[in-house]
């Protein structure tokens, strides 16, 4: 019984690791820049962003949608939109929790993570990695 639910969310289960490991890099890379080396808020978030977004796309491509019949060229350009949603969506979660609510930058970024998760699996699984075989043919 378990086996079979674990094989029926081996995606999801694999995505969930590897935003997992995305979310360390991110926090960890936000509080060192924030806290400890005391970098402005929004350039801080950006390069917590840049960093974890590294460790996502090569783990989801890798690891969760390697079965993705689309180039990697085409797969990155789509990411790449991907992130600039995600980016957005982030800084202004954090800023409107951080300045207009009081909330802790943590509390803050975990709130923006758990509404990126969301908007990433969505749009990697129905349109960055979403494809069929002669896309792929045809986009080296």
């Amino acid at each position: 019984m378990k086996i079979k639910i674990i094989q029926k969310f081996n995606k999801q289960i694999k995505f969930l690791v590897v935003g997992g490991m995305a979310t360390f890099t991110d926090l960890i890379v936000l509080m060192l820049c924030n806290h400890i080396l005391h970098i402005e808020l929004n350039l801080s978030i950006t390069f917590a962003y840049t960093a974890s977004a590294l460790v996502h796309f090569s783990c989801n491509r890798q690891a969760v949608f390697k079965n993705s019949t689309i180039s990697i060229k085409k797969s990155c350009v789509r990411y790449i939109m991907l992130l600039f949603v995600n980016y957005i969506t982030n800084v202004a979660i954090i800023n409107i929790c951080v300045n207009k609510f009081n909330f802790y930058l943590l509390a803050a970024k975990i709130l923006a993570t758990g509404i990126g998760m969301i908007i990433s699996y969505l749009m990697l699984n129905f349109f960055v990695f979403k494809g069929n075989h002669s896309e792929r043919k045809n986009d080296k």
